[in-house]
């Protein structure tokens, strides 16, 4: 008799392992598909963001005729000595004025920094991370 009940223990105590590791595997499963979930969404969020601020940066240009100066004034971007112009976000996507404290860049390279009157005027907009392209738009204007 002191044989079948250390019988039905051993069934039990198996039974118990191979439940333990399934839950196990089961919950390993799904972690990482909410790890991956959370990775999808933060990259969603910043391809958002990134169209938007290029979006806007697109409609200044446009608006103010491609005058360079003004779109920097209206933007609060600073001008490069290449000619284009550069705004810095933190992560949060709030502009920042230490390079050292950005986590993202939008830059404004137009093809002719000063265009001439009637003519068609093309730049393009850049929204990175660390160097890291996330958008890439091109405006074009017509210069009256």
């Amino acid at each position: 008799m002191g044989g079948k009940r250390a019988s039905k223990s051993e069934l039990f105590l198996m039974e118990l392992i191979f439940s333990i590791l399934f839950f196990s595997i089961a919950s390993a499963v799904c972690v990482t598909l909410f790890v991956h979930a959370r990775l999808t969404s933060i990259e969603s969020t910043q391809l958002t963001t990134a169209t938007l601020q290029a979006q806007s940066a697109a409609e200044t240009f446009k608006s103010v005729n491609a005058d360079l100066d003004q779109a920097a004034d209206l933007l609060n971007a600073q001008q490069t000595p290449e000619g284009s112009l550069q705004i810095l976000y933190d992560q949060n996507w709030n502009p920042a004025s230490d390079p050292d404290s950005a986590s993202y860049l939008l830059t404004l390279t137009p093809d002719d920094p000063s265009p001439d009157s009637n003519q068609l005027c093309s730049a393009q907009i850049q929204v990175s991370k660390q160097g890291e392209s996330i958008y890439e738009l091109t405006v074009t204007q017509y210069v009256r």
